[in-house]
């Protein structure tokens, strides 16, 4: 926000987008990435349960990590500094579509990833888990 020439980009392109651009800026608080960039991120944002803000960010580790090992692709567990209140965010990147075609193939046949997401049900409100998919352009 701060950044003139990205403010002018953004108001003199705003036609090639559906939405209006939000920026989230987060607090790492674990990450495997490295500092490469991909060129997708699989995005899974969620909202705590009333007073259990502390007890999500203590879990959102665990799949973070779980999420890198079985996976094998580098990811982060974000608290977001602004945006919706008590939202967290799981990054997970990819070089490639067919990496992304096996986290969803992952995550719909792995017994310890589907045991990962019922020890997450009391902790977040229901419905509130949203992915997306961020692919860099440039």
């Amino acid at each position: 926000m701060v950044d003139a020439g990205y403010l002018e980009w953004v108001s003199t392109h705003s036609e090639l987008f559906e939405v209006a651009p939000t920026d989230r800026l987060s607090t790492i608080v674990s990450s495997s990435l490295d500092g490469a960039q991909k060129r997708f991120y699989s995005v899974l944002s969620a909202t705590a349960a009333n007073g259990r803000m502390g007890d999500a960010v203590a879990f959102g580790i665990k799949p973070q990590q779980a999420m890198a090992a079985m996976s094998g692709l580098a990811s982060a567990f974000l608290v977001p500094v602004y945006g919706p209140f008590g939202s967290v965010v799981w990054l997970t990147g990819a070089d490639t579509a067919a990496e992304l075609d096996a986290i969803v193939e992952m995550q719909m046949t792995n017994a310890d990833y589907h045991a990962l997401v019922a020890e997450a049900g009391p902790l977040f409100v229901e419905g509130s888990g949203l992915t997306s998919l961020i692919e860099r352009i440039n």
